[in-house]
């Protein structure tokens, strides 16, 4: 009937009749073959750092109103991705079905990983008027799987527009460059607030800030007073023995008795007068205070970086571009980008280095290159110049760390007839920065089509499904080579005239080979060139114990050795 499993039937012929003929039957047979069922693993999307979504399949090819209960084993369907998994496509493998009424084929799927979003805002910031730009920072929210701005690929850069001669303001903090092939960037600019310059100081009535520090001694005396790179917030105290002074800063009021208060003097003339009730009338002074500003400290970059560019676990040939300074108060601090390393010598690279001196800094060549340890990315940074009260300076660096060629070679095996298959391994030939298969995203696949019903012959033994963000994977399938031996790994050699000797079936179509057999301490109990004599259990006419011993047959010069165990029964 329709409904009936796989197997042969029997077609049975009767009652004929007839007066003229003796009849005889043959019966026939119908025979079901297996019906076609396809196992498909259903394509999932997800965003990374986000818990995978449960794994399906789809089953096509059921016949006679059956489903996955008339299997004798359901599919089983599996995927290498996790929560850190980065970004990109992963197979969703599918198999392990059997069946006695189908031949069941399979169609893996995928798992694409999508990026998660960062959120990148810049700091806002604040400052004096003439002070140099405070450092530019950002802050990083929502980061999956406990990454760090370490973990991108580049940690992005603020602007601004402000500079030293910004007048008191808001000025915007942008960001750019954040980049990681994990996250979709959100950025969020920040804003820098350029404070009123407030600030030198009177302290008892003499001029505290700058080298010179002038005593109010008469009226209408002018005094230049050089107060370096910025103006800080100062005190002004009337003189001891004038609990009744009162000063006043350019008409505004700032001291009256005793009290010590922020006095805003300005870049340039401030007329100070100061009122004294002695006992003798009211004495009136005037002063005029002129501030000016010291000569500003200036880094100069100089040069063009072209774009890098590196094979992965190779640094990138360097360029060179030369740095200096004027009016220097401290050395110039100068660091890489992400992906960059420099040095003032091309050989001692780093991520940071300095450039000693205070007043003129000589031209010095400052080499950039890509770094060895650079993961396979775009990146693009700017290389930081900066100096205490300079105006800092950015020198742009753009590059491109390629994929390094890693060849998987599937390595060549031997086995003989009806023996289980070898186990399969793999040689790696192009790791670098000391990785290994364990810095793969997807470990490799090695396979053959010889079973241990195999005839003799060559099977391939072939590699594939290996993965990595940092290196271009090819393949080189082996050879798995099926000879026509035949081994037993027991006999009884007790003198009954059965399995008395250990059988090697089909050695002497190897004219050259070798057999070896070894005991459990290493030590040599048989050996034979083509095997002329088959082994009776004993060595050196004493016969051995019953037990493990092992063996090792060479067929040829070229093979490679068959090994494995033969017990003795007795």
């Amino acid at each position: 009937v329709i409904t009936s499993p796989v197997g042969a039937y029997q077609i049975s012929v009767n009652g004929a009749a007839s007066a003229n003929y003796i009849i005889a039957y043959t019966n026939g047979t119908l025979t079901i073959s297996k019906a076609a069922l396809v196992v498909t693993a259903n394509n999932q999307l997800r965003t990374y750092g986000a818990a995978s979504p449960t794994l399906t399949f789809t089953l096509s090819g059921f016949v006679n109103d059956e489903s996955i209960a008339n299997l004798i084993s359901p599919p089983l369907i599996s995927s290498l991705v996790n929560e850190s998994t980065p970004v990109g496509t992963y197979p969703i493998v599918v198999n392990g079905a059997s069946s006695t009424n189908y031949n069941v084929s399979y169609i893996n799927g995928t798992m694409t990983i999508t990026p998660a979003t960062l959120n990148v805002k810049a700091e806002d910031k604040s400052r004096n008027y003439g002070s140099s730009n405070p450092d530019l920072t950002l802050k990083y929210t929502n980061f999956m799987n406990g990454d760090t701005p370490a973990k991108l690929t580049s940690q992005g850069v603020a602007k601004t527009v402000a500079t030293t001669t910004s007048l008191p303001g808001t000025y915007p903090i942008t960001v750019s460059s954040v980049a990681s092939p994990n996250y979709n960037i959100n950025y969020t600019d920040g804003t820098l607030t350029v404070l009123g310059l407030t600030n030198a100081s009177l302290n008892n009535l003499t001029i505290s800030t700058g080298p010179l520090n002038p005593v109010f001694v008469s009226s209408t005396t002018n005094y230049t007073v050089n107060v370096g790179y910025s103006i800080t917030t100062e005190k002004v105290t009337p003189a001891a023995g004038d609990p009744n002074a009162a000063i006043t800063v350019n008409g505004q009021s700032v001291v009256s008795g005793n009290t010590s208060q922020n006095i805003p003097l300005i870049v340039g003339s401030n007329v100070i007068t100061v009122v004294v009730i002695a006992q003798d009338g009211i004495t009136k002074m005037t002063y005029i205070v002129t501030v000016i500003r010291a000569p500003e400290p200036v880094i100069t970059a100089l040069g063009i970086l072209p774009p890098f560019s590196a094979l992965y676990g190779t640094a990138s040939t360097s360029a060179v571009f030369t740095v200096s300074g004027i009016n220097m108060s401290t050395e110039i601090i100068i660091s890489a980008p992400t992906g960059f390393e420099i040095s003032t010598n091309n050989s001692t690279f780093g991520k940071a280095l300095t450039i000693p001196g205070t007043g003129t800094i000589a031209a010095t060549k400052i080499y950039v290159r890509l770094a060895k340890g650079s993961l396979v990315c775009s990146y693009t940074g700017d290389i930081k110049l900066s100096s205490r009260d300079a105006i800092t300076v950015n020198m742009t660096a753009n590059g491109t760390v390629t994929p390094a060629p890693l060849i998987i070679i599937a390595d060549d095996k031997t086995k003989g007839m009806n023996l289980p298959n070898p186990t399969l391994t793999i040689t790696y030939t192009g790791f670098v920065n000391s990785d290994s298969d364990n810095n793969l995203t997807a470990r490799p696949q090695v396979s053959t089509t010889a079973t241990i019903n195999s005839a003799p012959g060559e099977y391939p033994i072939t590699v594939t499904s290996a993965a990595s963000t940092n290196y271009s994977i090819t393949y080189q399938s082996g050879t798995l080579n099926v000879n026509s031996v035949a081994i037993v790994n027991t006999f009884t050699p007790n003198g009954d005239g059965v399995n008395d000797t250990w059988q090697i079936k089909n050695i002497h179509d190897y004219p050259n080979s070798t057999v070896e057999i070894f005991n459990r301490t290493g030590s040599r109990v048989f050996y034979s060139i083509n095997y002329p004599i088959a082994w009776d259990g004993k060595y050196n006419s004493s016969e051995l114990p019953a037990g493990t011993y092992y063996y090792v047959i060479r067929l040829d010069k070229t093979s490679k050795p068959l090994s494995g165990w033969v017990s003795i029964l007795r």
